[in-house]
């Protein structure tokens, strides 16, 4: 705006146009509506003498700031601006009801100079209407308000030449003054030796209590240092215990893998003893590539469920190999869960299949059927492995035997649930018809797998 304002005193209209367009657009962002009804006003007096309806334009921005800012004397010079523009294109009504509105809110304000100023241009204005009995009543209320302004100049003048008289006589009273207070001073400084002593006490005192004060923050600081030292060895024991954990977690998955090794190794054997030569070697071939996946996952906290699905498909179909064609069996997930493909503990559903099949399908004559389902209940993923062999044998549950593999998975999944902080476990529940007869095993095991 103060480039725009020295352009326009050299007379640069063009420069100065382009200056207060970039000033009142930064005026209108920043929220200034007082700056940017300024601008208005600068760049409707460059457009008042050739372009007055640019100029009545740019007067209404300003009107309307002023009038959102509450500013009435503001307004009145606006409307004194705009009447004056309405007057020389020759819009009598419009100059009219600017210069009387405008009048009004000089009135408002009490600043007799305005009002002046509106009463020379209503006068203005009713000669150009031909009224010359208005022009003469604008006029002479315009030359009262004059002589009013000169009297209000005179009284000022008194006023100061009053002023300069009572403070020259204001400076004798005070040298008289002076003369008192340096008897007074020196009273004074016989007390002051008084207050000296009783201040040096004072500051005695006051050095006492912020070394008590220092004592006591320092003590403070240290409490908050052993505090500090204390939570990061509660941190460091923290960090210690999960590495024990997962430590342990590991030896575990090596005490499962050998057992599981033993099963397929003695699978093989028996059908080398059978005499069946091919399946056992097809066992063999088999056996090979799902003992290259237990080498892969057994180091691995978690896998896919994918691969975990494929794992046990690769598993079961040895399985089928030792069990012939009256072994059928499906592992199947929720369609949620192979869309967003969870994380699950490795190795760990493995057991319970094994289990399944050969301590309950095995020993059963005829059709031998197992469903492993992968769901997803509240956020977890549970899986159910359920067959329909021979049940869970009750002198073996009496006398508290129990599959070392599923020993090892039990102590698994309770080192998984304390290092995630979240609830796994499993349920074995034995299945019987109308006869209580048992007719299979239905395992529910649930995985500390979030869901996203």
């Amino acid at each position: 705006m103060g480039i725009g304002n020295t352009y326009r005193s050299e007379g640069e209209r063009g420069k100065a146009l382009i200056h207060y367009a970039l000033a009142e657009a930064i005026f209108i962002r920043i929220g200034d509506l007082y700056d940017a009804a300024l601008v208005a006003e600068n760049t409707a007096g460059l457009y008042e003498l050739d372009e007055p309806a640019k100029a009545a334009a740019y007067y209404g921005k300003a009107l309307k700031a002023y009038n959102e800012l509450r500013s009435p004397n503001d307004q009145a010079y606006v409307m004194k601006a705009l009447g004056a523009v309405w007057m020389r294109t020759g819009d009598l009504l419009k100059a009219d009801s600017a210069l009387v509105t405008g009048a009004s809110l000089a009135s408002a304000s009490g600043d007799l100079e305005l009002i002046g100023d509106f009463e020379l241009g209503l006068a203005e204005l009713a000669s150009l209407k031909g009224d010359s009995k208005a022009t003469r009543s604008h006029y002479e209320r315009y030359i009262a308000i004059q002589d009013s302004l000169r009297s209000t100049s005179t009284e000022s003048e008194l006023m100061r030449l009053r002023t300069t008289f009572e403070t020259e006589r204001a400076e004798k009273d005070n040298e008289l003054l002076r003369a008192k207070d340096l008897e007074s001073m020196q009273r004074l400084r016989v007390r002051n030796f008084q207050l000296y002593g009783s201040l040096l006490l004072a500051l005695l005192a006051l050095g006492a209590v912020v070394l008590v004060w220092r004592n006591l923050s320092q003590k403070r600081k240290h409490a908050e240092v052993l505090e500090g030292l204390n939570a990061e060895l509660e941190d460091q024991k923290a960090r210690i215990e999960e590495i024990n954990g997962l430590l342990r977690l590991k030896v575990l998955r090596t005490q499962m893998d050998p057992h599981f090794i033993h099963n397929c190794l003695n699978a093989i054997r028996v059908l080398s003893m059978k005499g069946d030569h091919d399946r056992a070697e097809e066992y063999l071939e088999g056996f090979a590539r799902l003992l290259r996946s237990v080498l892969e996952h057994s180091v691995r906290d978690r896998i896919s469920l994918d691969e975990e699905i494929a794992f046990l498909n690769d598993y079961v179909k040895l399985e089928q190999l030792r069990l012939g064609d009256e072994f059928t069996w499906s592992i199947t997930a929720d369609e949620v869960l192979l869309e967003e493909e969870p994380q699950v503990p490795s190795l760990l559903v493995q057991p319970f299949v094994e289990n399944a099949i050969w301590h309950g399908l095995a020993p059963k004559h005829g059709p031998k059927r197992l469903t492993v389902h992968f769901a997803a209940v509240d956020g977890a993923v549970v899986c159910t492995v359920e067959d329909d062999g021979v049940g869970r044998s009750v002198k073996q549950e009496s006398a508290g035997r129990r599959s070392l593999g599923l020993k090892l998975t039990g102590e698994r999944l309770e080192l998984l649930t304390d290092r995630m902080r979240t609830v796994g476990g499993f349920v074995i529940e034995d299945l019987v018809d109308e006869r209580k007869d048992p007719v299979g095993t239905r395992v529910r095991l649930q995985l500390e797998a979030a869901l996203g």
